[in-house]
């Protein structure tokens, strides 16, 4: 296992160096596309159970204006600077209390802010985790540079990601 963590801890650090060196725009479109790949894994696994996720989570039917229009406001305009600064800043900051080795400081936030997201249901955290990985990444490549760059580049990051996975619900076109 240790031999496992330190190859893994090894592949970011290689990861890490080579997104520091790409630009930002690069960086920003590597890291919304990843995200919505990430994202294939937990819907493959689900859709291989035969699980109707549906059972899975509390949902509440978004049909009224007003819901779509709340919906909309809170996941993609709210959710994204908001969860920028505590999901990633701060978790970041407070593992990096703990530990300096970057497979923990992408493991623990992450994982912290998938677990924010299951007052909607548990399979939320198979969802979120992933796009999760994806946004404590952009924040910890970036806050070398500054740490304004980093809230705005993740912040656009979740942005565009909230941004396609509300409209993809409220199309529903699966």
């Amino acid at each position: 296992m240790k031999r496992l963590i330190e190859r893994l801890n090894h592949l970011l650090e290689k990861y890490y160096q080579r997104s520091r060196a790409q630009s930002t725009r690069r960086l920003i479109t590597e890291l919304i596309i990843l995200s919505f790949l990430l994202k294939l894994i937990p819907a493959i696994a689900v859709g291989l159970t035969g699980i109707d996720p549906d059972t899975l989570q509390s949902t509440t039917d978004v049909n009224a204006q007003e819901g779509i229009a709340f919906l909309f406001v809170a996941a993609v305009l709210v959710s994204p600077p908001v969860e920028t600064i505590f999901g990633q800043w701060f978790l970041l900051w407070l593992t990096s209390w703990f530990t300096s080795r970057r497979l923990w400081l992408l493991l623990i936030p992450a994982t912290l802010f998938a677990a924010m997201h299951v007052y909607a249901g548990w399979i939320n955290f198979f969802f979120v985790f992933p796009p999760s990985l994806i946004f404590t990444w952009c924040f910890m490549v970036n806050r070398e540079h500054s740490r304004w760059k980093a809230v705005w580049t993740t912040t656009f990051v979740h942005f565009v990601h909230n941004a396609v996975a509300v409209g993809l619900y409220l199309t529903n076109p699966f």
